[in-house]
Parts: C-alpha cells; structure tokens; sequence
C-alpha cells in the first residue's frame, strides 16, 4: 500500500502547530487510503442507535481528521480484526480499597473535608496546619 503526502516538511524549521498539522496530514491520508481501498469492495448496511450528541461529538471530532462517521466506523472495525478483539483497553473504574475507605468515612462524618479553596496556597495552607494541629496531639 503506498502513502502518498500532500507536503515535505523539514521538522527542525517549523513550529509546533505545524508539527501537529503535519502529522494530522498524515493520518488524514493514511485513512483515506485505507478507506479508497474499502470503497473498491462490496459493502453492506448496519443502522446504529446513538445518542445525538454523542454523535454530533463524534463527527466533530472525525471531521479534523478529513473523515465522516462512516469512514471512522469501518477504520474501527478494520483495526478491531486487526488486534482481535477492541483496539484500546476497556476497564471500569473500580476505586481501590483506601479510596473506598475514604469516601466512606467521609459520608459517616468520621473524616474531615478541606475546601473549597481559591488557591493552591490556600489548600496547602490548611493542609498544612492540620498536619501540625495532628501532630502535636500525637506528641
């Protein structure tokens, strides 16, 4: 499969948003000619329920990219049978057991809360003195 640029681009001579025009050409292309290889094959439909935000989001975000929803999804799904399963790791947000004991002793009432703060001076601050008011009752 050849890629082909649009532009030559020395990097030790332009800017950072330069840079990342560049390297956004070059997957705009690398996906393009993935998806002109996809065109030449049969295709079929598949009808998705999204949540119309989601969806606007998701063609927004595309769209810098030079592709619409339709060209994403297949890259997607090219890239799923590629790596064999979903191509980015999948996990819930499980709090571990300290911050669960926490949140916990908060809602009782046991553990005291800092804030709201306008600075990070000011929560350092009182941070700060409860260390001390802590430590001279341990003494």
């Amino acid at each position: 499969m050849n890629y082909i640029l649009r532009k030559r681009v020395h990097v030790s001579a332009i800017e950072t948003s330069q840079i990342f025009a560049f390297f956004i050409d070059i997957v705009h292309n690398i996906y393009y000619n993935i998806y002109k290889e996809m065109i030449n094959v049969k295709t079929s439909n598949y009808n998705v329920r999204l949540n119309p935000e989601i969806k606007a989001e998701a063609e927004k975000t595309f769209a810098a990219f030079g592709m619409n929803l339709s060209e994403a999804i297949n890259i997607f799904l090219h890239k799923s049978i590629m790596e064999h399963g979903l191509p980015f790791d999948v996990r819930t947000r499980v709090p571990n057991a300290e911050t669960i004991a926490l949140i916990e002793s908060i809602e009782h009432g046991t553990e005291r809360l800092y804030g709201p703060f306008s600075s990070i001076e000011e929560m350092n601050s009182a941070l700060d003195a409860e260390d001390i008011a802590e430590d001279s009752l341990n003494a």
